[in-house]
């Protein structure tokens, strides 16, 4: 059997469904759609033989800005690469395991860069010659420099775009094929001459879905965005503010403004879609 590997990160097997964090909703009458937050498995119903895989990895936490106030920020961490509706043979009654980290990569406090997830998204136990579908995690952000911003982390998944540099905005997403895409890489951060944030990279090349970096001298870097939202870059100044964590799963974590902490990544999340008479 083949795993479909989207990333760099290696694939692990995580069986534990207890610890599943799982939510069902119907839709247009047969349209059924599950919901994996944290490791699990899941069951499909006797009559179904596909589902459709819409899912992204963790993204990168953000980097702190450098440990002095008035100083630059950090940069933006990259977002998780991403499937939408990408259709997987599937043998009625058999188990799907899911690999998912409920939480992303760390921000960094001030004077560190922000951390990547150690694990990436997994579904595995499909039909046919592709067994599994693996998604790479997004990386974090770098420390801001004296005098110039961090860089933005890079984003997940093979051929990933490079993190902005100082001050510079994010790499979009780049479509794989029909259904895959990596993730968009976080934004670099400002430095002390009057520079903010720069954007995040969007996942779909359309500017309005990226994220503002953060505002101020100093300002930090905004997190690459997912196919689910964006962390955004906290603001600079005398002080720096520190980047609130961003609830978009697989978005990068916004950089922390002059002298504070970056911000989180976003978690997993996997969507199961089939169509159901039960």
């Amino acid at each position: 059997m083949r795993r479909f590997i989207l990333g760099f990160v290696a694939f692990a097997l995580i069986s534990a469904s207890a610890s599943a964090q799982i939510s069902s909703s119907s839709i247009a009458g047969r349209s059924v759609t599950t919901t994996f937050t944290a490791n699990g498995s899941f069951t499909p119903e006797p009559d179904v033989r596909q589902v459709f895989i819409t899912a992204t990895s963790p993204g990168g936490g953000g980097a702190g800005g450098q440990a002095s106030a008035a100083t630059a920020g950090g940069g933006g961490g990259g977002a998780g690469a991403s499937v939408t509706n990408i259709p997987m043979p599937v043998t009625p009654g058999s188990t799907l395991t899911i690999g998912c980290a409920a939480t992303g990569g760390t921000g960094g406090a001030a004077g560190s860069g922000g951390s990547a997830s150690g694990t990436s998204t997994s579904v595995s136990g499909f039909a046919g010659t592709v067994s599994a579908l693996v998604l790479g995690v997004g990386s974090g952000g770098a420390v801001g420099a004296a005098g110039v911003g961090g860089a933005g982390g890079a984003a997940g998944g093979v051929g990933g775009a490079t993190g902005g540099a100082a001050g510079a905005n994010g790499g979009a997403a780049v479509f794989g094929g029909a259904y895959s895409m990596t993730g968009a890489s976080g934004g670099g951060g400002g430095n002390t001459a009057g520079s903010a944030g720069a954007f995040g990279g969007s996942w779909s090349g359309i500017p309005f879905t990226r994220s503002t970096g953060g505002s101020g001298n100093g300002g930090g870097g905004a997190g690459g965005a997912s196919i689910y939202g964006y962390g955004a870059g906290a603001s600079g100044g005398a002080a720096g503010v520190a980047a609130t964590g961003t609830i978009a799963p697989g978005a990068g974590g916004g950089g922390g403004g002059a002298n504070a902490a970056g911000g989180p990544g976003g978690g997993c999340r996997v969507d199961i879609t089939r169509f159901t008479r039960f």
